[in-house]
């Protein structure tokens, strides 16, 4: 059953999407609209933000760091070694300048992007008077955020609807659309 509060403001709320994961074996599955603002924000205590330098992730920084003021938030950045790019919006990558795909100075460039993407949202954070969390890990993305959600007692994750492909704006993002249904806690998704 499908839950959608009505608009009262004349604006287009943004939504939190709050699913309970079923595979096609049967079992009841079970999607949950509820306005964002404000309705999640005295429930979590650590909430992760996937970041990517995308106008979207920057977005979703932003919305965690204004509904949880006191809440630890959680910058993650992932490193896609299978990507041939740095994995961070903006950025250029000539294969014929840059390092080789893969190679210790490829990986130390991604590492000196992520650390600069960082900083730019450290600034923002103050902005909020807030402390900002930061982290940098290989892999996979969908994967790695996941994993990150449980090793690390994340019980909140604010997502950006899609990442760097601006193309796609109905529907959702590859990672996005894997964290919203494998989440094992609440996911905001941000557009």
């Amino acid at each position: 059953m499908i839950e959608r509060p009505g608009d009262t403001d004349g604006r287009k709320p943004a939504y939190d999407f709050v699913r309970q994961y079923t595979s096609l074996t049967g079992r009841e599955s079970r999607r949950t609209f509820l306005p964002a603002s404000g309705v999640l924000a005295d429930m979590a205590d650590h909430v992760l933000v996937p970041v990517d330098g995308s106008p979207l992730s920057r977005r979703a920084l932003e919305v965690a760091l204004e509904e949880n003021p006191d809440t630890t938030v959680t910058a993650l950045h992932v490193i896609d070694p299978t990507e041939p790019g740095y994995s961070v919006a903006g950025v250029e990558f000539d294969s014929a300048t840059e390092p080789r795909h893969g190679s210790t100075e490829w990986y130390d460039r991604a590492e000196e992007l992520a650390a600069d993407l960082f900083g730019d949202l450290s600034e923002l954070a103050e902005e909020y008077d807030a402390q900002l969390n930061t982290e940098t890990v290989v892999g996979r993305p969908d994967r790695e955020i996941l994993e990150f959600a449980e090793s690390e007692g994340v019980d909140h994750i604010a997502v950006g609807s899609h990442g760097r492909e601006e193309d796609s704006r109905l529907l959702l993002g590859s990672v996005t659309e894997a964290v919203a249904f494998r989440a094992p806690v609440r996911v905001s998704l941000i557009r």
